[in-house]
């Protein structure tokens, strides 16, 4: 038995040697003491189970945990391996191009199954002196008005001044929950305004653009998933030819053998 054995459980040891590792340089003299007891406690708890499992286990489980936890091994040196080629090989920054070329060579793969909307917002506390000043450059609806707006630092509490960017109803109602009573028809209705008032706020929505089911999606809305599909196709490719190249190698170097029994 080694000299720094902390505690036992059965033929297995816990160390000082593997304590020390679970500790931060920078742990205060209290917090050591504290983690050090309940690291010892867990540890023995999950040796006295593990040694009540395999008690009570029968060969036939024994055998096929074990081969479950060899398959699970051989699995992780094989993914990590995969992975890190992948990484050395392809580039995860997919060209605009590319994507602009699926984009058209699928469109019929990118047909909206809910309704997009781009939108501006304000939000403004109740009793604001400042509402009035603020709706007016809100709705002149441009950019110079925007700007005056944002750089003035008027007293808005939310503001949304970016109605290029489209958005279904669930991403509107998860940004905005003090907005789910609003009906969404109203949402809708494109190149409108609509007043919503709460508790708390007067809302001031400007819906710009619209889009229903079946329309084919924006390329700006679909970017980025078609990106991941491009990545994930060039990924499934490198795979398939690399498992083909290690099968060549190994036969090659006379490392791969089959054999034929009567």
């Amino acid at each position: 038995m080694a000299d720094d054995v902390v505690v036992s459980v059965g033929d297995v040891y816990l160390t000082e040697a593997e304590l020390a590792q679970v500790f931060d340089p920078g742990m205060s003299i209290e917090d050591s003491i504290q983690i050090r007891q309940s690291y010892i406690e867990n540890w023995a708890k999950n040796q006295i189970m593990l040694r009540k499992a395999r008690i009570n286990l029968t060969e036939d489980q024994e055998r096929a945990l074990e081969n479950m936890v060899n398959k699970y091994r051989e699995d992780l040196y094989t993914n990590s391996y995969r992975e890190a080629l992948i990484a050395q090989s392809i580039d995860s920054v997919i060209e605009t191009d590319e994507i602009e070329q699926y984009y058209k060579d699928h469109q019929n793969i990118f047909k909206l199954r809910e309704p997009l909307f781009q939108y501006r917002l304000l939000s403004i506390s109740k009793n604001n002196p400042q509402s009035g000043k603020m709706l007016a450059l809100f709705t002149k609806n441009d950019s110079t008005s925007i700007s005056q707006l944002i750089e003035d630092k008027y007293n808005y509490q939310l503001l949304q001044n970016d109605n290029s960017v489209w958005s279904t109803l669930n991403q509107f109602y998860s940004t905005y929950p003090a907005l789910d009573k609003l009906n969404e028809k109203k949402l809708l209705r494109p190149h409108k305004y609509i007043y919503f008032s709460t508790d708390d706020a007067d809302y001031h929505i400007y819906t710009n653009k619209v889009l229903q089911n079946n329309n084919i999606a924006p390329l700006d809305f679909v970017s980025k998933d078609i990106a991941e599909m491009i990545y994930h196709k060039k990924k499934l490719k490198f795979s398939e030819e690399l498992d083909s190249k290690l099968i060549k190698e190994a036969i090659d170097e006379n490392i791969y053998k089959t054999y034929e029994n009567d």
